[in-house]
């Protein structure tokens, strides 16, 4: 790990952050909850919704492998998994969800939870995750090697293309506020760090925070404006600088909320 997170500094990623009204999306996760299948959460909803808005703003989709964008045929997301308390003798482990721009909420969670529990069970399909653990366990040198091998290959023109096409993820979800919990005046705001980019780059980054309770400012239809307590969700958001400008940022977070402020719009009364 340690190799993994000594990258460069100054590297060109942009944080902001945002809290997204949560009210209308909590009245339709109620009511697809009440119907069968599988339980949708707040995490499975912004997760279905990243898939579309990486399927409408493509150029966001990519990454950056030997100073050249490589533009993804699918959205991938990769989540991390808490395994504390598990009895997994690590703390963290993580799933990839494939074409996501294709999965509505329900079908997130219908993908999602079957990887989750594999990861907790301490069974993981991750090809790539297993071989590092072993590795690690038996000659930490020799997966320091592998891993410096692997970081060449993605600054030499052939390998880059190849890495492209094996590792084609689009972002990170990850819900860093989770560690919190309920912790009485305490309030998550935002995180910044530098993504472990030394091995393979990642394009972008969303961090969740738990549903928070906050005043808000709402107005009328005659434009009065008056502060109320409403349902948030602090959402951060991480960009490579190279991929996106600021003013394509703004219009990407501005595309993600519309579609959480009409759930119904976004993926029809029944899912």
């Amino acid at each position: 790990m340690l190799w993994i997170f000594d990258v460069p500094h100054g590297e060109p990623y942009v944080m902001t952050t945002v809290d997204v009204r949560w009210e209308r999306v909590l009245a339709w996760i109620a009511v697809q909850n009440a119907r069968e299948g599988a339980r949708i959460t707040t995490q499975h909803v912004f997760t279905a919704a990243v898939g579309k808005l990486f399927r409408e703003y493509p150029v966001i989709n990519a990454r950056i492998f030997h100073n050249r964008i490589h533009h993804l045929p699918t959205v991938d997301v990769v989540m991390p998994v808490n395994l504390l308390g598990t009895g997994v003798d690590r703390e963290l482990s993580m799933v990839v969800l494939r074409d996501v721009d294709t999965l509505n909420p329900r079908q997130v969670a219908e993908n999602l939870r079957p990887q989750v529990a594999q990861e907790r069970e301490g069974k993981s399909d991750n090809g790539l995750v297993r071989t590092i653990l072993q590795l690690g366990k038996r000659s930490p040198r020799v997966l320091r090697f592998a891993l410096s091998q692997v970081a060449s290959i993605a600054h030499n023109p052939a390998g880059a293309a190849v890495l492209a096409r094996t590792f084609p993820l689009s972002t990170l979800i990850t819900n860093v506020g989770a560690a919190l919990g309920d912790a009485p005046g305490l309030r998550f705001r935002s995180v910044a760090f530098s993504p472990p980019s030394k091995l393979i780059h990642i394009g972008s980054i969303f961090g969740l925070a738990p549903l928070e309770r906050a005043a808000v400012v709402e107005r009328d239809p005659q434009g009065v404006e008056q502060i109320v307590i409403g349902t948030v969700l602090p959402v951060g958001f991480m960009f490579d600088h190279r991929l996106v400008d600021g003013v394509m940022a703004g219009r990407i977070l501005t595309r993600l909320n519309a579609m959480l402020q009409d759930p119904e719009g976004t993926w029809g009364d029944s899912c």
